[in-house]
């Protein structure tokens, strides 16, 4: 992207996107290789572009990161994701917005960033380690 803000010592915090699928009961996550936290499991997502609602921010992500077509249909929640380095500064910030989505085509292949991603129930997501926001995001998007 042009003229990206540095994901690192960041003058303001980034936003991104975050794709909670759901596929009637169950939801999609991706075992996540890259980033804070790897070899978790999460949602696919990513940055935010300039000229795109957060809502096709989650979209488009998706269908990047997995081939899955989804309608996007509102946000769940919203939080920050601060780190600090050893000299308590601000080494990054993300603004995370996760936006609830109806899976409409596609399987789902691990195209960016992860190395699996499955359609999971809740009790099987319960036994995976996951990202702490992982598992409320699923009860409140199964809950819709």
């Amino acid at each position: 992207m042009k003229n990206a803000l540095p994901r690192e010592y960041p003058e303001r915090p980034i936003l991104a996107g975050l794709a909670v699928v759901r596929r009637g009961d169950r939801v999609l996550l991706a075992h996540r290789n890259k980033g804070p936290m790897p070899r978790r499991w999460g949602f696919p997502g990513g940055m935010h572009e300039v000229g795109e609602t957060i809502l096709a921010c989650a979209a488009r992500e998706l269908l990047e990161e997995t081939g899955i077509e989804a309608e996007p249909q509102s946000i769940l929640s919203a939080f920050d994701i601060i780190a600090r380095d050893d000299g308590g500064r601000i080494r990054t910030h993300f603004l995370l917005v996760a936006v609830a989505l109806d899976w409409r085509a596609g399987e789902g292949a691990p195209i960016e960033d992860a190395s699996e991603v499955r359609w999971l129930t809740l009790a099987e997501a319960e036994r995976l380690e996951t990202f702490p926001d992982a598992l409320p995001l699923m009860r409140m998007v199964l809950a819709r």
